[in-house]
């Protein structure tokens, strides 16, 4: 597999690769257009498709209203801070398939880091497994921060963007890559340790979930 990129080389976990980031979105509303844009545009002054318009706007203290939350469970916020959601079903299907994604996580100078792993999923909890030393656990003690993309490799139209905050632990951690080893190669031991390796789990807790799953439809 190819190895993978960031500002400087370094090895890859279970196989290689990489992925962009990018900025998270404020909350999007849509609202009805006010009376006299409506005239506006009947009257040929405002936009053929101008019947709804959408604007950003962050929500007051940084919350989803009711109604969006309740219509948006990909999504939540609290008190300005994203929290972990729970995983639709079709989602740990694909994670627990034999899922490659790309991680992102973050340098120190802010750059995109990104490789290609073994995903996993635990709960609601979306895991991969990397070994001490390497740049990604580096990145994740400092900035928890982490973008994990998929794709269903039954329908490679249907992909994930999982957005969330990642902890690091050994525990668990070398029965896990012999899982995965087993899923991804069909060999009982993860045959790619080094001396002295020392393996390490990477749990991800989800807050929001990007992407169109099968037949083009949202994550559920």
């Amino acid at each position: 597999m190819p190895a993978a990129l960031s500002g400087s080389h370094h090895r890859t976990d279970g196989r290689g690769a990489h992925h962009a980031g990018q900025r998270d979105r404020q909350a999007e509303t849509v609202a009805p257009i006010s009376p006299s844009a409506r005239a506006r545009s009947s009257s040929g002054a405002g936009s053929p498709n101008s019947h709804w318009r959408i604007y950003r706007r962050r929500v007051p203290s940084g919350r989803l209203s009711v109604s969006e939350s309740r219509s948006n469970p990909r999504t939540r916020i609290e008190e300005g801070k994203p929290v972990a959601i729970k995983l639709p079903q079709s989602a740990k299907k694909v994670l627990q398939d034999k899922a490659y994604g790309h991680v992102v996580t973050f340098n120190a100078d802010g750059k995109p880091q990104l490789t290609m792993v073994w995903l996993d999923a635990d709960g609601d909890e979306v895991l991969f497994n990397t070994a001490e030393g390497r740049l990604k656990p580096k990145n994740l003690r400092r900035d928890p921060r982490v973008m994990i993309s998929v794709q269903d490799r039954n329908d490679p139209q249907a992909y994930m963007l999982l957005h969330g905050k990642a902890s690091v632990t050994e525990a668990g951690a070398d029965q896990h890559i012999d899982k995965l080893a087993k899923r991804f190669l069909g060999v009982d031991k993860y045959p790619f340790r080094q001396p002295g390796e020392k393996r390490l789990l990477v749990r991800t807790k989800v807050d929001r979930i990007g992407g169109y799953g099968p037949k083009m439809q949202p994550w559920t």
